[in-house]
């Protein structure tokens, strides 16, 4: 029933969005660049008794990161922002302070102020039980001993999924975000152990030199009692404190509690025991913890994998673009790793100062392990679709992409299976996600092209559990959707690769995607499969080449 209702629920979301959407801008974007481009505008806010003011700089910024963050993607308010836009709300509602809700007057929007208010009180409200919480998972951390204990200089991979970590089933040849930082060619020297940090992981781990952290944050143990009994005090203070200030409409220590929680836990770490590399990625685009600053300030470097270049605009006839409003502005990241050279320089576009960009194609986050050996896929050209869930997560931003939806997906699909079968050679297709474990697919037809495939003797359909990179580095070519990383890594490891726009929006002046070619409509397919691809069969049977080490 549950399951039904969810469906329900995005259909009619996506259908109004697709009431409310023309080719363009995505307007959630355009309201919320409002408070990107002027945040010198906004009252800043100081930091005392619970932040030593070192740590006020990174404190201020933390609360206007979390801000942003909750309204450019909490659903309500996204909503109410896409609907005035559109001109179907008359007045905007944003849960924002008023010092910030001032400067969308200023720049011509009508703004809501009761509802506004309601809906900062409710979220203010969340933040602190979320930071008490946090404290209570503190002090239970530091009375229980549970926190790992530092033998090694250690790096740590932050916010990992369960199926990423490591396990005792895991065979040799499994790929994810472990084996490709220990094969990262530009991972700090220093590092010889590896923390996983994940909030909950069921099983054991016995891969060498790695420790897997659960929790909220990947601290190690303070060496005395007399120092967890200390810091256990700080933190029921910071708790009361931050509480009763609150009340007295200092509503931004409430924002950072749990921050400041764990900043109070950080201050006590010696500078010796932090980890000399932290890496995040995008779960969180662009909200920096404030204890990373510590970490920083004692020598680690602290780096964003950023690989969401699908949340960049789209428009018709141009290539995407980062725009100003999805919060990169905001941003403080002072090292990100990114997946092409396109994507560092929007990256660096967006940021208001130089920062440095690592780029690497190569990353893999998560891998079944299932063997490949059994399939030689040497004259295969490899098909990439996206995520069911992609266009509703878009649509609920605002987000306007036409290469991406359910009939943009199955006219992708035939398209492309019809040219390749049409010249002889064969088709691997790994789906993003399973079928059956993904609830926001919407088109029955999808569904069932997707089942037919594995009737077909010229298609071979491998578990979508299965690291995209292993199945690159074993095809003859690769064919992918705009815009997946699948290509770019096709691309870097030699492959043929190609962004296939089925429905002919976009390649018309935009050759180039992140250094990929895109070719529009099926006589462009065909063009580069008889010149790019086909020549290659007589060298197809060469032994393939690793593009990463497991």
């Amino acid at each position: 029933m549950y399951k039904n209702l969810v469906i329900k629920k995005y259909r009619l979301w996506l259908r109004r969005w697709r009431e409310l959407k023309r080719f363009g801008p995505c307007l959630s974007t355009d309201i919320m660049a409002i408070a990107e481009r002027n945040q010198d505008l906004i009252e800043k806010k100081t930091f005392t008794f619970c932040v030593p003011k070192a740590l006020e700089a990174g404190a201020e910024l933390c609360m206007r990161q979390i801000l942003f963050e909750f309204s450019r993607f909490d659903d309500r308010i996204v909503r109410f922002t896409l609907y005035y836009g559109a001109g179907i709300e008359k007045h905007l509602v944003l849960a924002l302070p008023s010092s910030w809700l001032k400067v969308f007057a200023e720049k011509g929007c009508r703004i809501s102020r009761v509802r506004s208010g309601f809906y900062f009180v409710r979220f203010l409200i969340y933040k602190y039980l979320q930071g008490v919480k946090s404290g209570l998972f503190m002090l239970r951390a530091l009375l229980s001993s549970q926190l790992p204990r530092v033998n090694k200089p250690y790096g740590v991979l932050m916010r990992m999924a369960p199926d990423q970590c490591p396990k005792v089933r895991d065979s040799s040849y499994r790929r994810n975000f472990i084996t490709w930082y220990q094969g990262w060619k530009d991972r700090d020297p220093r590092v010889e152990e590896i923390w996983a940090h994940c909030y909950k992981f069921k099983g054991e781990t016995n891969q060498q030199g790695i420790t897997v952290v659960q929790g909220e944050h990947p601290f190690p143990l303070l060496s005395s009692l007399s120092l967890r009994l200390l810091v256990s005090i700080k933190v029921i203070w910071v708790v009361v404190f931050s509480g009763m200030a609150m009340l007295l409409g200092r509503w931004h220590y409430a924002i950072i509690l749990q921050d400041i929680v764990h900043a109070v836990y950080g201050l006590h770490i010696p500078e010796n025991h932090w980890g000399r590399e932290y890496i995040f990625h995008c779960s969180s685009p662009f909200v920096r913890p404030l204890w990373s600053y510590l970490a920083e300030a004692a020598g680690a470097r602290i780096s964003m994998l950023h690989y969401s270049v699908n949340s960049w605009a789209v428009f018709p006839d141009k290539a995407p673009q980062p725009v100003v409003g999805g919060g990169e502005g905001l941003s403080s990241w002072p090292c990100y790793i990114s997946m092409s050279e396109d994507h560092k320089r929007g990256l660096q576009k967006l940021r208001r100062q130089p920062i440095p960009v690592i780029v690497d194609p190569f990353v893999a986050f998560s891998d079944s392990g299932e063997s490949l050996d059994s399939v030689d896929l040497s004259k295969f050209v490899a098909l990439f679709d996206v995520a069911g869930w992609r266009p509703l997560f878009m649509a609920k931003l605002g987000t306007n992409n036409p290469c991406v939806g359910s009939d943009a997906t199955c006219k992708f699909l035939s398209l492309a299976i019809k040219a390749i079968k049409d010249r002889g050679l064969k088709v691997v297709y790994k789906a993003k996600r399973e079928l059956h474990n993904d609830k926001m697919y919407l088109s029955k037809s999808y569904i069932n092209l997707v089942r037919s495939f594995r009737n077909d003797p010229d298609i071979t359909v491998l578990s979508s559990a299965i690291t995209a990179q292993r199945v690159i580095e074993r095809c003859l070519a690769v064919v992918s959707m705009p815009y997946t990383s699948t290509a770019v890594i096709g691309k870097a490891a030699g492959k043929p690769s190609v962004f296939f726009d089925a429905v002919g929006t976009v390649s018309s002046v935009a050759p180039l995607v992140h250094g990929v070619q895109v070719v529009s409509g099926e006589a462009e397919l065909t063009h580069w499969l008889d010149h790019s691809v086909l020549p290659l069969l007589q060298n197809s049977t060469l032994p393939q080449q690793k593009i990463i080490s497991p």
